[in-house]
């Protein structure tokens, strides 16, 4: 369990120092805190819920016609130069995090998101479970981010997107998101309403794009509590200090809302719940002035902090419980 804690804690003391430092010294502070955290993600041995399927996708890329064109060609990169399909997969842990870091040291705003936020909700999961979608999340940063001025202009964030487009589908999600933004109340409803009744008809060959959930056991009364209660946290304090951003919320709200009714049926459901929570963290980082901004950022820190104990939580509940948990944590190693 330390492995996990130790870094959480080194880069909350990071985020801290860096409040006093002036200029850009603080991306040292950001890249040696996270130090740490890329240890535990690039050493990890058969660590991670899906680090099981991630070594046999990678072993036999041709066999899953489901898996992004992105993954495939690095599958296959793997098979050509007989890389260690353990040392193949941390790798892309490894390259989520440097990414991570490339994004989020444009400024100590973006820092101290990242430390509140991003990384006890998703920092893990990202970097050594669902490496697809921690990977294809990093890339839309920019993306997520851009002026809704630039839509519509070529800029090197769509790129990136596009990129995040090859290894994986949910990141199309994305840009739904940022249209919906744009549109007026009762478009809004319309799509909401439209969006509903589609994946209603439609729910099984959706399902089989994002991924197979269809041999699961159908999701519990309180599943998809996590995301919707974080969400709903973030919401209610950035309405607070950023009444600015009132419509917009409410926007991304209905839309977790919307998500979370799918998860009472499916397990995709929370799949689509986190995309949208990660949404609206990211969309944050430019909401960077207001009045009592130390509280504003003191709120998010807690927030985090649920999150984390969320996380954790999750960790040992599936203590020891084959093939790959997050618990018992095992190095390369071992």
């Amino acid at each position: 369990m330390l492995y996990y804690i130790v870094p959480y804690i080194i880069l909350i003391i990071s985020s801290l120092l860096s409040i006093k430092v002036r200029g850009s010294g603080f991306k040292l502070l950001f890249f040696v805190g996270l130090i740490p955290a890329i240890f535990i993600c690039s050493f990890r041995g058969l660590v991670g819920q899906d680090t099981g399927l991630y070594l046999y996708w990678i072993s036999l890329p041709s066999d899953e016609s489901s898996l992004e064109i992105g993954f495939k060609i690095y599958a296959y990169i793997v098979q050509l130069f007989e890389i260690n399909y353990q040392y193949a997969i941390n790798f892309i842990g490894f390259t989520i995090s440097i990414i991570l870091f490339f994004f989020l040291s444009k400024s100590k705003h973006h820092f101290l998101i990242f430390v509140f936020l991003i990384f006890p909700i998703f920092y893990y999961d990202m970097t050594m479970n669902g490496i697809r979608y921690g990977l294809a999340f990093s890339l839309s940063i920019p993306f997520i981010l851009e002026s809704q001025s630039n839509f519509l202009k070529i800029t090197t964030s769509k790129f990136f997107y596009f990129l995040a487009l090859l290894n994986h589908n949910s990141s199309s999600l994305f840009l739904t998101l940022k249209l919906s933004l744009n549109l007026k109340f009762k478009y809004f409803v319309f799509l909401l309403i439209s969006s509903a009744a589609i994946f209603y008809f439609l729910y099984e060959y959706i399902l089989k794009k994002f991924n197979d959930y269809s041999n699961e056991a159908l999701p519990g009364a309180f599943s998809g509590i996590q995301p919707l209660v974080l969400s709903i946290l973030v919401v209610l304090i950035n309405n607070y200090f950023f009444k600015k951003n009132i419509t917009r919320n409410l926007y991304i709200l209905s839309i977790q809302l919307l998500c979370f009714l799918i998860t009472q049926f499916s397990w995709a459901g929370i799949r689509f719940q986190f995309l949208v929570l990660f949404f609206l963290l990211i969309l944050i980082i430019n909401d960077k002035y207001c009045k009592n901004y130390s509280s504003y950022m003191l709120l998010l820190f807690f927030v985090g902090l649920i999150g984390f104990l969320f996380k954790i939580r999750n960790m040992l509940n599936y203590y020891g419980e084959p093939p790959t948990p997050f618990l018992p944590y095992l190095f390369i190693w071992n």
